[in-house]
């Protein structure tokens, strides 16, 4: 699933419980992630968050939940920008190392 470039922010819960979802490409262009965006979608496996230009460069924030219970979820790419992640934002993620 791609998220279209342009996209700011992802709504709380927008993408919750999608059991289709397998991978996400996240534009340089969102800077938030709500809470729950992507909770329960327990057949992703891969998070790809692309880098922004440097001139670009905002910071990107993780709601709570985020990725919770993503049983699946083996693999992110998080961009530099990242200034904030939420304590639960991978919870229940066992495949993450």
């Amino acid at each position: 699933m791609v998220i279209p470039e342009g996209t700011v922010s992802i709504k709380n819960h927008e993408y919750a419980n999608k059991k289709t979802i397998r991978k996400v490409y996240i534009p340089s262009s969102v800077t938030n992630i709500g809470s729950g965006a992507f909770n329960g979608c327990t057949n992703l496996r891969e998070v790809i968050f692309m880098e922004p230009d440097k001139e670009d460069r905002k910071p990107v924030t993780l709601g709570h939940d985020v990725f919770r219970q993503c049983i699946n979820l083996y693999s992110i790419t998080l961009p530099k920008n990242v200034n904030s992640i939420n304590g639960s934002s991978f919870r229940d993620c066992q495949k993450l190392c």
